[in-house]
């Protein structure tokens, strides 16, 4: 793993003498001896101050910085085989970058269509299509190639998270109404199976496997789902139709549940509003074009989830007060688990390379790490690590590809490289002038 050897280096290369004089020489050095084409090992990372940066990972130095004019990056997502491209998320647009070298980054297309915010990106694993989420409630497919839309959804609220099912066939979103919903992707749009949570969905991720599907709310809370049904992938990577899976545990932790946050007061809050008001510009949220379809009637703003019930999964022709499971198209989302993470609001939920832990990042400043080891069931979804450092909200985080490390960015302007196993922070990046909400890392060889 080239980040992980680079680390080695660059420790055996402070072992002999005092760290702060090797690294103000490395430093002094480094400018002439870059080289011209891009490193193994990419570490990115967007702010509010509308640029890109690049840093060299182990002497945290920007070698490059790339502006973005007139919006803020809210996303970052880099293709997965050679040549590779660098996708950033923007108001409306979506603007792609060949990263050539290490201070050439020309933009080759921008995608537009979105109203609104972008506020997720990515790419399947053949990078032929990229797929986005967006403050105007919509979902859009896009054609790579020709930088065009090649279908969309119209959903019922803000989608401020998606993430790709290894069949690449299924598509799981995190709304603002608290929907977590799965769609068919292939030919056109279709929605699958949603479930109704007590809180907003702030981010979405999905096991390498498909076992897990795991969701992190403004109520602090996470919520652990399995997709059974014909989108079930075996260990060969087959479809398995009908399969059923045991419920090893769907109880929920009796920790305080938080269900509202209208009108907490302090940092958390005008932070937080803080936060959607510079990323929405109120921009039209009427759709456009023919391949668009709606995903059911707007609910009512003022409709809750009933008392003692922490979701329902229902049809798109059910009815809004229906708590039992339903199976649509033979695929539905099972519980799993249920717990309060943290005390404020959830910015991100990852799940690691090797699915043996999953991260959680918050408005409390805390980054923890818990288990997913299904070898060690007594340790199953417990904190493992709690990550402290972070001055302020923490937005992002992103796994190295051994899960070794983890890269998390933040409003107090940094992103920090933290060992997981030992819980400590041991790079900083500063240089942002702004708070830093998306980190990005690609450590491994193109395919």
């Amino acid at each position: 793993h080239p980040l992980h050897l680079l680390l080695q280096q660059s420790h055996q290369c402070f072992s002999t003498t005092t760290l702060t004089s090797h690294l103000t020489s490395h430093l002094t050095n480094i400018t002439t001896t870059i080289p011209q084409k891009m490193s193994p090992v990419i570490l990115c990372t967007s702010s509010y101050d509308m640029s890109i940066k690049f840093w060299e990972a182990t002497s945290t130095q920007c070698y490059h910085s790339l502006p973005i004019q007139e919006s803020q990056v809210n996303h970052l997502a880099i293709t997965h085989k050679a040549p590779l491209h660098l996708a950033a998320a923007t108001h409306r647009d979506i603007k792609l970058f060949h990263l050539a070298s290490h201070t050439q980054t020309p933009l080759v297309a921008s995608f537009s269509g979105h109203r609104g915010n972008i506020l997720d990106i990515l790419f399947d694993e053949n990078d032929e299509i990229m797929i986005s989420c967006s403050e105007d409630e919509s979902i859009k497919v896009w054609d790579v190639r020709r930088a065009k839309v090649l279908k969309e959804v119209k959903c019922e609220s803000i989608v401020n998270s998606i993430a790709l099912y290894p069949d690449q066939v299924v598509l799981i979103s995190g709304e603002e109404s608290g929907k977590l919903c799965l769609w068919n992707i292939e030919h056109d749009i279709r929605k699958l199976c949603e479930i109704k949570l007590d809180s907003p969905v702030r981010s979405v991720s999905v096991s390498p496997a498909g076992d897990y599907v795991i969701c992190g709310t403004n109520s602090g809370t996470v919520h652990v789902f399995q997709i059974i049904g014909e989108a079930l992938m075996s260990e060969e990577g087959t479809l398995l139709v009908g399969e059923e899976l045991d419920d090893e545990d769907d109880e929920d932790d009796t920790g305080s549940v938080l269900t509202s946050r209208s009108g907490e007061s302090g940092e958390g809050h005008q932070q937080m509003m803080g936060h959607h008001s510079a990323r929405r510009h109120h921009a039209d949220r009427s759709s456009s074009g023919t391949n668009t379809m709606s995903s059911g009637e707007r609910t009512s703003s003022s409709a809750s989830l009933q008392p003692q019930q922490s979701h329902t999964i229902t049809t798109q022709s059910s009815s809004s007060d229906s708590f039992a499971p339903t199976i649509m198209d033979s695929i539905t989302l099972q519980p799993v688990k249920q717990f309060q993470a943290h005390d404020r609001y959830i910015l991100k939920v990852l799940i690691s390379p090797d699915a043996d832990i999953f991260a959680t990042t918050s408005a409390d400043r805390l980054v923890k790490i818990w288990s997913l080891n299904q070898d060690a069931p007594e340790d199953l979804f417990k904190n493992i690590q709690t990550l402290k450092g972070h001055k302020k909200w923490v937005w992002d985080c992103a796994f190295s590809s051994d899960s070794a490390y983890l890269v998390t960015a933040s409003s107090d302007g940094t992103a920090k490289l933290w060992d997981v196993s030992k819980g400590e922070a041991i790079k900083t990046y500063k240089g942002h002038q702004k708070a830093v909400v998306s980190v990005f890392l690609h450590d491994q060889p193109p395919q």
